[in-house]
């Protein structure tokens, strides 16, 4: 007998509302609603497992579940939400395959996601629905840096910390490692001597010295360069946040002055290996590898790169049938075909999927709103007291600690508030964003000129998502017989 099963997952960085207890809640409600009793061996829980860096055959009790569904063990998944299943559209959308192929019923717990449609149509909704989860992680991503980034800046987070140093976790704060900073401080006097022409020959003296990482390995010329141009050894942090960078001076843990630091740097330049630089090579990215099929033999259309004229050309030939076609002949007909399908298929749906955009992007900016308040609250309660010790404090020294720590304190209020004014702005860009989408027309023009623009992977992750394969016949003229994913339907193109 087939049975009703359900699935957890959570990663150790997501927020309450995601959590296995309020999950296994909500499948607790949903069942005795639906009187749909959960078995007593259908639980598959991946808890602490993030489905962003751990990838589907990674994460143990999905791949048990997806054995079992396989095995038409199941009839019934229960599943809060479909980010609980997967963080990609991808991945989403191989989990959500191998259910409906085995005919497993889906049921999503959350009273917020949107049901599984039983319809031709619904494979293209799942599709949209996961390329919008793939997206708002992007998001929350970018939004996790941007907190780092500002944590950094104001010193309460400071991220690997290199040779020379160690890190009070309690207190925040970067600690000097004295005997190791003599010897970073050996290592510049080494190159500031003048008297190497290369790195190598600094790295040989130090292995002369005996000196050795913190490991006991031996100092590689790589290590020796790396550690060379961290800016923290002239007082500066410099950290990367989505590729923009990030400063703050450290002056504690300088041991060289800006001056010689910047002498070192040109002179490590010049003191580098000249590593070899490889010759560029015209570069072919096949839009339609892996989806042409022979129409004669079934087999797939291989990639071949050929000289034309003294040109560079892809083909995609069958030896079998003797079909030969060029890559600029027939890349433009595919992405033309697919994006009158995708425009087909959206437009009756669109406005559906901007509102469910709109609605989970104000819901997290409103979260982060909500937790700045909070902390604003508990920091000017902190702020009260720390006043009160001030103006009652009569011994001079603790007079002035008790200053400094009200301007720390002061400090935060105002970070908090920056964070919130930019929070305020987010959700006017968000707004505009929703009313600009609701004025959007879909039509074949505006598709059209972003999807011949667009870079050739993103237009291949495309054509992959709308096409499970594509027939090429060779009659007095090429057919193409194409077969889509979303829904699964077939459309003649004769050229």
């Amino acid at each position: 007998m087939k049975k009703t099963v359900v699935y957890y997952r959570n990663s150790n960085e997501e927020l309450q509302e995601n959590s296995i207890a309020v999950q296994k809640s909500k499948a607790l409600e949903y069942s005795i609603k639906h009187i749909m009793p959960i078995d007593n061996d259908g639980v598959y829980e991946d808890r602490g497992t993030s489905a962003i860096k751990n990838k589907l055959e990674d994460r143990a009790q999905m791949s048990r579940l997806l054995e079992d569904v396989k095995q038409g063990k199941i009839e019934n998944l229960l599943v809060y939400k479909r980010d609980r299943l997967a963080r990609t559209s991808v991945e989403y959308m191989e989990i959500y395959r191998a259910l409906k192929d085995n005919q497993v019923k889906i049921h999503f717990t959350a009273d917020s996601e949107y049901p599984i449609v039983n319809s031709n149509f619904g494979d293209f909704i799942e599709l949209i629905l996961s390329g919008l989860i793939e997206h708002e992680i992007k998001q929350q991503k970018a939004r996790i840096s941007e907190a780092k980034r500002s944590k950094f800046e104001d010193g309460s987070y400071i991220g690997s910390l290199p040779y020379g140093y160690s890190l009070d976790e309690k207190e925040s704060k970067i600690l000097r490692v004295e005997e190791e900073l003599i010897i970073v401080k050996q290592f510049y006097d080494l190159v500031l001597s003048k008297e190497f022409k290369e790195l190598n020959q600094i790295k040989k003296h130090i292995e002369g010295l005996g000196l050795k990482t913190k490991k006991g390995a031996i100092w590689e010329v790589k290590k020796i360069e790396k550690l060379l141009e961290n800016p923290i050894f002239r007082g500066e942090r410099i950290m990367y946040f989505n590729g923009e960078p990030a400063f703050r001076e450290t002056k504690g843990t300088a041991i060289i002055s800006s001056e010689e630091w910047n002498e070192a740097q040109r002179i490590i330049g010049y003191l580098k290996p000249k590593r070899p630089k490889k010759k560029e090579e015209q570069q072919l990215y096949f839009l339609l590898n892996s989806k042409l099929f022979c129409g004669l033999c079934s087999q797939l259309l291989e990639n071949h790169k050929r000289q034309r004229q003294g040109q560079l050309v892809g083909t995609y030939e069958c030896k079998c049938s003797k079909i030969k076609i060029f890559k600029e002949d027939i890349e433009p007909i595919v992405i033309k075909r697919v994006n009158d399908y995708f425009t087909w298929t959206l437009k009756d749906n669109y406005e559906k999927y901007a509102q469910r955009y709109y609605t989970e992007q104000k819901m997290q900016i409103n979260k982060l709103l909500s937790d700045n308040l909070q902390s604003a609250k508990n920091i000017k309660k902190q702020l009260v007291e720390v006043t009160k010790k001030w103006m009652n404090e009569m011994e001079v020294d603790k007079k002035e600690e008790n200053k400094l720590e009200l301007i720390n304190i002061k400090g935060k209020l105002d970070n908090l508030e920056v964070k919130n004014n930019q929070l305020f702005q987010d959700i006017k860009v968000i707004d505009q964003e929703y009313d600009s989408m609701l004025k959007h027309k879909v039509t074949n023009k505006v598709l059209e000129k972003d999807i011949y623009h667009i870079e050739p992977q993103i237009a291949k992750k495309f054509i992959d998502d709308l096409v499970l394969k594509i027939v090429v016949r060779k009659d007095k003229k090429i057919i193409l017989d194409f077969q889509f994913l979303h829904p699964f339907e077939t459309f003649k193109e004769v050229r």
